[in-house]
């Protein structure tokens, strides 16, 4: 884990724009600076959220096709020939550190439409609820409750 202190008065966005900085983000191995005995962090317990919607980013980097249900193909996807199109793409993220170390978790969701464009359908989950995820072959990973999704 690293973690990187801009100088006084520079932002760390202002750091992230600087060169060198990505250079170092990007490298494998970092050096010494000076005969150290040894390093004392002191840090503070934090954690982070991040809930990024990509489709639009994606859209604009070009990838628009696959959001456009006449134009996306996914038929090597597809045993059924239904229309498949990308709806939306969504990342959430965590970092936690504390005491004990650090977690961080990320999750990717795509949506995908299926079937001739036409009238929106909404699905609001907003009561409790049980959730499950599946493996390839059907079989739960994970199942859980979650009783206040506010």
């Amino acid at each position: 884990m690293r973690f990187i202190l801009p100088e006084e008065g520079m932002t760390p966005e202002e750091l992230l724009r600087d060169e060198e900085t990505l250079s170092f983000l990007g490298s494998k191995t970092w050096e010494k600076k000076g005969d150290y005995q040894g390093i004392f962090l002191t840090i503070p317990k934090y954690d982070v959220l991040s809930d990024l919607r990509l489709s639009e980013y994606l859209i604009e980097m070009g990838m628009a096709d696959v959001f456009d249900p006449t134009k996306a193909d996914f038929s090597p996807l597809n045993e059924k020939d239904q229309l498949l199109f990308i709806t939306s793409i969504i990342q959430d993220s965590r970092v936690m550190i504390d005491e004990e170390g650090c977690k961080a978790a990320s999750v990717t969701i795509e949506m995908v439409g299926a079937g001739e464009p036409g009238y929106d359908y909404y699905f609001t989950v907003d009561r409790p609820f049980v959730f499950e995820i599946v493996s390839e072959t059907g079989s739960p990973l994970f199942i859980g409750i979650v009783n206040d999704p506010s």
